[in-house]
């Protein structure tokens, strides 16, 4: 048996997404000179902080399997934005 796919959320979900990109980045471009790796700060990430999960994947109709992840945060980019690395795989 196949897992559902739900093609219109996805698509929709995408089309916000790069409009979302679109939005923020021509605002950008008009703001303080310099490059973009200057303003976003890149230099100021640093490993902060790790963490772990596992979990069970339960779907319908399908056989279940467990799910081992893990993150690692490098640290705020900028106000309320963090940088963060998710790692998953599943037995």
């Amino acid at each position: 048996m196949r897992a559902r796919t739900d093609l219109p959320n996805l698509t929709l979900f995408l089309g916000a997404l790069v409009a979302l990109g679109v939005s923020v980045a021509r605002p950008a471009r008009a703001q303080a000179q310099g490059s973009w790796l200057e303003r976003l700060g890149i230099d100021k990430l640093r490993f902060s902080a790790l963490g772990a999960q596992v979990g069970r994947v339960n779907p319908y109709g399908i056989e279940p399997t467990t799910s081992y992840s893990l993150q690692v945060d490098y640290g705020e980019l900028s106000p309320g934005w963090r940088i963060v690395r998710p790692l998953t795989w599943a037995s």
